[in-house]
């Protein structure tokens, strides 16, 4: 839709154009919003990547003019950043759930980093639709789970200590 000049919006029309762009690159985007539909993109591209949103501003990203320059490179990144963005928050919920079962209120001393690593473990297994029975673990796996890893209190960091010295 934003290739064809019968039915495009103007820039200034576009959400998140006064977040995303910044005022001084806003002129550079204006041009080349116009420009876009002055190449002949189906010369470069095959007819699927014009069906995908997400591949065509890769490549158009990476589109050079004459000169070897980047002619839409601010655009692009617009585009891409706009796409990035998340239509629900359910990848959050997702990411928080996970979070409650590694994490409940009685193993609340579990270090971040320990927390960190099984949540992307479990987010990972989660994505490729892969279940825990079926990863095998490597002794290096076992060396690094234990009490000492996860429940470990660097002695070295003032703010813990100064706490415990409150505490007593």
């Amino acid at each position: 839709m934003c290739l064809n000049n019968m039915m495009r919006h103007k820039l200034k029309d576009l959400p998140f154009n006064n977040i995303f762009i910044s005022t001084e690159s806003y002129s550079k985007c204006d041009i080349q919003w116009d420009k876009l539909t002055t190449v002949e993109w189906a010369q470069f591209f095959d007819s699927s990547i014009l069906e995908n949103n997400y591949s065509i501003w890769s490549k158009v990203s990476e589109y050079k003019d004459a000169g070897n320059n980047y002619v839409f490179s601010e655009l692009s990144n617009y585009a891409l950043t706009c796409l990035t963005l998340p239509s629900s928050n359910a990848a959050v919920e997702r990411a928080f759930s996970v979070m409650a079962a590694v994490k409940p209120k009685c193993r609340n001393g579990m270090q971040i980093k320990m927390l960190n690593a099984i949540l992307r473990f479990r987010l990972d297994l989660y994505s490729k639709n892969v279940c825990c029975k079926n990863v095998c673990s490597t002794e290096q796996m076992f060396k690094k789970f234990n009490s000492k890893e996860v429940y470990a209190c660097d002695v070295n960091d003032a703010n813990i200590l100064e706490i415990f010295e409150l505490l007593q």
